[in-house]
């Protein structure tokens, strides 16, 4: 039998390990249902392959996303709600919810991209430089706690003053941070992103097709960065007539040229692309996905 005048308590000695997350670097943001176990089927995963592994997944609405690294971080958390009656007996009715903006530097290509978070829900890991905060499950499983995000361009600058980019991140569920777990992890935050959109573009060369990669946003040329490709007929895949498979033998890197070629008559279908980020990252090009098909050259 159970009574609401129980006194609850817990104990009150102090931690052997005062641990506590500092200054925010980075979020990351994963699905709501994204857990950390352990495990990944039966075999052990550790926190840092877990965070690897949701980055690359290869549907997007499955997939991690590290957001920008801090600049500077602003408190927006709202207080606990007091009511007091006539005679000034007081009385917290609301806990308050926790609420804070990052800055970070100035990306007018990254900046475009954010504003596709704004006002849904995901849940958050946050990284400080040696540790990771997420919420602790009854059951020991760990996850980000429930946020909602809003990003926004930077205002107009100042002849005194350059503006940041912001990102606005408000807790859902402020139980949840009562829940938090803080830990060490071996990320380093600094070089830790998000994937990177590429696009292909391909040539006649005689009797051949090169290929060649640029990212999409500065036009650099990339092509170096996929060399782990070669010959490889898993990363590439194929649309003949909307049927889609991969190439029965993949294109050759040449590492004079920064190309990779191709026989015309190995790719029978129309178009081309990259296979989706996880069969690129098992094939060691991490942090990169080709959304857009090319098409083949007539």
């Amino acid at each position: 039998m159970s009574t609401n005048c129980r006194t609850k308590t817990a104990n009150t000695k102090k931690s052997r390990c005062n641990v506590e997350l500092g200054f925010i670097r980075r979020i990351i943001l994963t699905p709501v249902s994204s857990k950390f176990t352990g495990l990944k089927g039966e075999t052990v995963q550790t926190f840092e392959e877990w965070i690897y592994e949701g980055i690359h997944a290869a549907l997007p609405e499955n997939r991690f996303y590290p957001m920008p690294l801090t600049t500077n971080v602003e408190d927006n958390s709202t207080d606990p709600q007091e009511w007091s009656n006539p005679i000034g007996d007081s009385e917290v009715v609301s806990p308050g919810f926790f609420a804070f903006t990052q800055s970070y530097r100035r990306d007018a290509c990254l900046s475009n991209r954010l504003v596709a978070f704004n006002q849904q829900e995901f849940r958050a890991i946050a990284l400080d430089a040696k540790n990771a905060q997420m919420i602790e499950d009854a059951n020991g499983d760990l996850k980000g706690e429930l946020v909602s995000v809003y990003a926004s361009s930077p205002k107009h600058s100042t002849p005194s003053e350059l503006q940041e980019p912001r990102i606005i991140y408000k807790f859902k569920n402020s139980n949840e941070h009562d829940n938090r777990k803080v830990f060490g992890h071996d990320l380093d935050v600094n070089e830790l992103e998000g994937l990177e959109e590429v696009k292909m573009i391909m040539a006649t060369d005689a009797t051949n097709i090169a290929i060649k990669f640029y990212d999409k946003c500065s036009g650099v040329d990339i092509t170096a960065e996929f060399a782990a490709l070669d010959k490889s007929a898993t990363a590439w895949l194929m649309d003949n007539s909307g049927v889609v498979s991969t190439l029965a033998t993949g294109p050759v890197y040449d590492a004079t040229a920064n190309k990779f070629t191709i026989s015309t008559d190995t790719i029978t279908g129309d178009r081309l692309k990259l296979a989706d980020p996880a069969i690129l990252y098992a094939a060691g090009v991490t942090n990169f996905e080709q959304p857009e098909w090319t098409d083949k050259p007539a």
